[in-house]
Protein backbone atom coordinates (compact mmCIF):
# COMPACT_ATOMS: atom_id res chain seq x y z
CA UNK A 1 0.00 0.00 0.00
CA UNK A 2 2.41 2.64 -1.25
CA UNK A 3 1.64 5.98 0.42
CA UNK A 4 3.25 7.93 -2.39
CA UNK A 5 1.17 6.61 -5.28
CA UNK A 6 -0.60 9.47 -7.03
CA UNK A 7 -4.09 8.29 -6.01
CA UNK A 8 -3.06 7.90 -2.38
CA UNK A 9 -1.48 11.36 -2.35
CA UNK A 10 -4.76 12.72 -3.73
CA UNK A 11 -6.77 11.02 -0.96
CA UNK A 12 -4.41 12.38 1.70
CA UNK A 13 -4.57 15.88 0.17
CA UNK A 14 -8.39 15.90 -0.04
CA UNK A 15 -8.78 14.80 3.58
CA UNK A 16 -6.05 17.14 4.82
CA UNK A 17 -7.40 20.24 3.07
CA UNK A 18 -10.97 19.39 4.02
CA UNK A 19 -10.09 18.93 7.70
CA UNK A 20 -7.87 22.02 7.78
CA UNK A 21 -10.47 24.39 6.40
CA UNK A 22 -13.38 22.72 8.16
CA UNK A 23 -11.61 23.49 11.44
CA UNK A 24 -10.91 27.08 10.40
CA UNK A 25 -14.48 27.70 9.25
CA UNK A 26 -15.95 26.18 12.41
CA UNK A 27 -13.80 28.22 14.81
CA UNK A 28 -15.56 31.60 14.24
CA UNK A 29 -18.91 29.83 14.69
CA UNK A 30 -17.70 28.13 17.86
CA UNK A 31 -16.53 31.54 19.09
CA UNK A 32 -20.17 32.59 19.34
CA UNK A 33 -20.95 29.91 21.93
CA UNK A 34 -17.60 29.35 23.69
CA UNK A 35 -17.15 31.52 26.82
CA UNK A 36 -15.24 34.68 25.93
CA UNK A 37 -12.41 34.12 28.42
CA UNK A 38 -11.69 30.63 27.05
CA UNK A 39 -11.79 31.85 23.45
CA UNK A 40 -9.56 34.84 24.21
CA UNK A 41 -6.98 32.61 25.94
CA UNK A 42 -6.90 30.41 22.84
CA UNK A 43 -6.52 33.40 20.49
CA UNK A 44 -3.74 34.86 22.66
CA UNK A 45 -1.95 31.49 22.60
CA UNK A 46 -2.17 31.29 18.79
CA UNK A 47 -0.95 34.86 18.38
CA UNK A 48 1.99 34.40 20.75
CA UNK A 49 3.09 31.26 18.87
CA UNK A 50 4.15 33.39 15.90
CA UNK A 51 3.10 30.90 13.22
CA UNK A 52 3.68 32.33 9.75
CA UNK A 53 5.46 35.39 11.14
CA UNK A 54 8.76 34.07 12.50
CA UNK A 55 10.85 31.48 10.70
CA UNK A 56 11.64 29.11 13.57
CA UNK A 57 8.07 28.80 14.97
CA UNK A 58 6.80 28.29 11.43
CA UNK A 59 9.32 25.53 10.68
CA UNK A 60 8.49 23.94 14.02
CA UNK A 61 4.74 24.05 13.32
CA UNK A 62 4.83 22.87 9.71
CA UNK A 63 7.70 20.36 9.70
CA UNK A 64 9.10 19.44 13.10
CA UNK A 65 5.91 19.17 15.18
CA UNK A 66 4.01 17.02 12.67
CA UNK A 67 6.94 14.62 12.34
CA UNK A 68 7.50 14.32 16.10
CA UNK A 69 3.82 14.16 17.04
CA UNK A 70 3.10 11.49 14.44
CA UNK A 71 5.95 9.33 15.72
CA UNK A 72 4.53 9.60 19.23
CA UNK A 73 0.77 9.37 18.67
CA UNK A 74 0.26 7.48 15.40
CA UNK A 75 3.49 5.58 16.01
CA UNK A 76 4.22 4.57 19.61
CA UNK A 77 0.84 5.18 21.27
CA UNK A 78 -1.17 3.74 18.38
CA UNK A 79 1.09 0.68 18.29
CA UNK A 80 0.55 -0.08 21.99
CA UNK A 81 -3.16 0.73 21.77
CA UNK A 82 -3.46 -1.75 18.91
CA UNK A 83 -1.69 -4.36 21.03
CA UNK A 84 -4.13 -3.75 23.90
CA UNK A 85 -7.16 -4.00 21.62
CA UNK A 86 -5.68 -6.76 19.49
CA UNK A 87 -7.26 -9.55 21.53
CA UNK A 88 -10.71 -8.48 20.35
CA UNK A 89 -12.12 -10.81 17.68
CA UNK A 90 -13.60 -7.88 15.75
CA UNK A 91 -10.65 -6.12 14.06
CA UNK A 92 -12.79 -3.13 13.11
CA UNK A 93 -13.83 -2.47 16.74
CA UNK A 94 -10.23 -2.97 17.84
CA UNK A 95 -9.14 -0.31 15.34
CA UNK A 96 -11.84 2.11 16.52
CA UNK A 97 -10.71 1.71 20.14
CA UNK A 98 -7.00 2.04 19.35
CA UNK A 99 -7.65 5.04 17.13
CA UNK A 100 -9.76 6.75 19.80
CA UNK A 101 -7.04 6.17 22.43
CA UNK A 102 -4.28 7.78 20.39
CA UNK A 103 -6.58 10.64 19.29
CA UNK A 104 -7.59 11.32 22.90
CA UNK A 105 -3.92 11.45 23.89
CA UNK A 106 -3.27 13.81 20.98
CA UNK A 107 -6.07 16.11 22.15
CA UNK A 108 -4.92 16.14 25.78
CA UNK A 109 -1.34 16.81 24.67
CA UNK A 110 -2.39 20.20 23.24
CA UNK A 111 -3.18 21.38 26.74
CA UNK A 112 -6.26 23.54 26.20
CA UNK A 113 -9.93 22.83 25.63
CA UNK A 114 -10.32 24.36 22.17
CA UNK A 115 -7.17 22.97 20.58
CA UNK A 116 -7.67 19.70 22.38
CA UNK A 117 -11.17 19.28 20.95
CA UNK A 118 -10.27 19.77 17.31
CA UNK A 119 -6.97 17.93 17.76
CA UNK A 120 -8.95 14.90 18.92
CA UNK A 121 -11.02 14.86 15.73
CA UNK A 122 -7.98 15.53 13.54
CA UNK A 123 -6.22 12.71 15.41
CA UNK A 124 -9.00 10.33 14.39
CA UNK A 125 -8.49 11.26 10.73
CA UNK A 126 -4.71 10.93 11.00
CA UNK A 127 -5.14 7.54 12.66
CA UNK A 128 -7.42 6.47 9.81
CA UNK A 129 -4.76 7.45 7.26
CA UNK A 130 -2.07 5.65 9.27
CA UNK A 131 -4.09 2.43 9.24
CA UNK A 132 -5.53 2.81 5.74
CA UNK A 133 -2.13 3.07 4.06
CA UNK A 134 -0.22 0.97 6.58
CA UNK A 135 2.43 3.65 6.95
CA UNK A 136 3.09 6.49 9.36
CA UNK A 137 4.26 8.54 6.37
CA UNK A 138 0.62 8.97 5.36
CA UNK A 139 -0.27 10.70 8.63
CA UNK A 140 3.00 12.68 8.67
CA UNK A 141 2.28 14.05 5.20
CA UNK A 142 -1.34 14.85 6.12
CA UNK A 143 -0.28 16.56 9.36
CA UNK A 144 2.25 18.72 7.50
CA UNK A 145 -0.37 19.67 4.91
CA UNK A 146 -2.91 20.58 7.60
CA UNK A 147 -0.47 22.76 9.55
CA UNK A 148 1.06 24.27 6.41
CA UNK A 149 -2.28 25.24 4.85
CA UNK A 150 -3.56 26.62 8.13
CA UNK A 151 -0.37 28.65 8.62
CA UNK A 152 0.06 30.06 5.11
CA UNK A 153 -3.28 29.92 3.28
CA UNK A 154 -6.11 30.43 5.76
CA UNK A 155 -5.51 34.12 6.52
CA UNK A 156 -5.51 35.24 2.84
CA UNK A 157 -8.74 33.28 2.30
CA UNK A 158 -10.38 34.66 5.44
CA UNK A 159 -9.49 38.24 4.47
CA UNK A 160 -11.47 37.84 1.23
CA UNK A 161 -14.61 36.60 2.99
CA UNK A 162 -17.34 38.60 4.70
CA UNK A 163 -17.07 38.01 8.43
CA UNK A 164 -20.56 36.61 8.92
CA UNK A 165 -21.68 33.41 10.58
CA UNK A 166 -23.63 32.46 7.46
CA UNK A 167 -20.51 32.58 5.26
CA UNK A 168 -18.51 30.52 7.73
CA UNK A 169 -21.36 28.03 8.04
CA UNK A 170 -21.51 27.57 4.26
CA UNK A 171 -17.73 27.14 4.17
CA UNK A 172 -17.93 24.55 6.96
CA UNK A 173 -20.61 22.58 5.11
CA UNK A 174 -18.57 22.59 1.89
CA UNK A 175 -15.47 21.41 3.75
CA UNK A 176 -17.47 18.70 5.53
CA UNK A 177 -18.55 17.43 2.10
CA UNK A 178 -14.90 17.46 0.98
CA UNK A 179 -13.94 15.38 4.04
CA UNK A 180 -16.78 12.95 3.30
CA UNK A 181 -15.58 12.61 -0.31
CA UNK A 182 -12.05 11.97 0.96
CA UNK A 183 -13.25 9.12 3.16
CA UNK A 184 -15.28 7.67 0.30
CA UNK A 185 -12.20 7.79 -1.93
CA UNK A 186 -10.06 6.18 0.75
CA UNK A 187 -12.51 3.44 1.65
CA UNK A 188 -12.43 1.41 4.89
CA UNK A 189 -9.37 1.79 7.10
CA UNK A 190 -8.98 -1.98 7.27
CA UNK A 191 -8.31 -3.40 3.82
CA UNK A 192 -7.96 -7.01 2.72
CA UNK A 193 -4.27 -7.30 1.94
CA UNK A 194 -3.10 -8.93 -1.24
CA UNK A 195 0.35 -9.54 -2.59
CA UNK A 196 0.02 -6.48 -4.83
CA UNK A 197 -0.94 -4.17 -1.94
CA UNK A 198 2.01 -4.99 0.29
CA UNK A 199 5.06 -2.78 -0.25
Amino acid sequence: RNTFRSRNILIIAVLSLGCCYLTNFVMPIAGEIIPENIMQSYLDLMESAGFGESILPTIAAVLIAPFGEELIFRGVIYHYACNLAGAMPDRRKAFYIANAIQALGFGIFHGNLIQGTYAFFLGLVLGYLRERFGSIWASILAHMLINGCSTFLWEPIAMCLPETIGVFAVGAVICAVVVFVGFKMGGPALQKETAQEIN
